[in-house]
């Protein structure tokens, strides 16, 4: 028996060629994926799990890990709604540079209610959530957008000397306020409702999509509503008219004209 024996580095690749000795790449990302998984699970599990056990939890180890996961699931479906919140009203923030304050979404939390709103004075969007905390600030709707595209389970938002800071796991981004007195948007709410539509929002925005592939965008849309049918006609004089009817349900009448591509964008968000 040699002890000491030893083996070529090109007589061991040569084997590993021949027929009958060589492995299969059989490896794809999904098993890749989930061994990258395994070691970082792997990393930490045994210490913090003997920390878990021998200062914290004891016995119940396995529950605490449980309860800890059904936390970590409700932060993200909070931080979830919040960046959906944030997002679905950014669209409707003013483009124009002649007021930069209405260029930004307006963002308050008081009450235990935390709430996002932007307009450009001819639509207003407002989105409401439960949370807590005090906060005031107006962002701006470039920066809102991309806060709510983090994939993230935790935000927290901070604000001061004009800046806002947003923390989302860990990371940090920071951008300037926008200065300025927002509008009074409270009073774009109409006080007394003659009367409420509901009807589906796909069926809606087929209607308005087919006025706006027409070439009828630049024209006011009518849009009235009673006994269970919503008519939507627009009249565009040279360029011809459209006339469909949508059903829906209705408490009392009503009738307004708007823009129909502003329509669409606020019944497809």
């Amino acid at each position: 028996m040699k002890l000491f024996r030893t083996k070529s580095i090109e007589s061991a690749l040569a084997q590993t060629h021949a027929e009958g000795h060589s492995l299969k790449r059989n490896l794809g990302v999904w098993d890749m994926a989930m061994m990258a998984v395994a070691v970082s699970v792997g990393a930490g599990i045994f210490s913090v799990g003997a920390q878990v056990i021998a200062f914290h939890a004891g016995p119940a180890a396995i529950v605490s890990f449980l309860i800890a996961g059904l936390a970590c699931v409700g932060v993200a479906f909070c931080y979830a709604e919040f960046a959906s919140m944030v997002g679905t009203v950014a669209c409707f923030a003013s483009k124009n540079d002649s007021r930069p304050i209405m260029q930004g979404v307006l963002v308050e939390a008081s009450g235990g209610t935390v709430r996002a709103v932007a307009t450009d004075s001819y639509r207003l969007a407002c989105a409401e959530r439960d949370g807590g905390g005090e906060f005031r600030a107006v962002l701006p709707a470039r920066f809102a957008k991309s806060v709510s595209s983090l994939k993230a389970s935790e935000c927290r938002l901070s604000a001061s000397s004009g800046q806002v800071s947003v923390r989302a796991d860990g990371d940090v981004f920071v951008t300037r306020s926008i200065e300025g007195e927002y509008p009074a948007w409270e009073r774009m709410f109409p006080e007394l409702r003659a009367g409420i539509a509901e009807f589906g929002a796909s069926d809606i925005s087929s209607a308005l999509r087919r006025a706006v592939v027409a070439g009828m965008s630049k024209h006011p849309c009518d849009i009235a509503f009673s006994g269970g049918e919503c008519s939507v006609k627009v009249s565009g004089g040279e360029d011809g008219s459209m006339e469909e009817s949508v059903l829906c349900r209705t408490d009392g009448i009503g009738e307004f004209c708007a823009n129909s591509s502003y329509m669409l964008e606020a019944v497809a968000v």
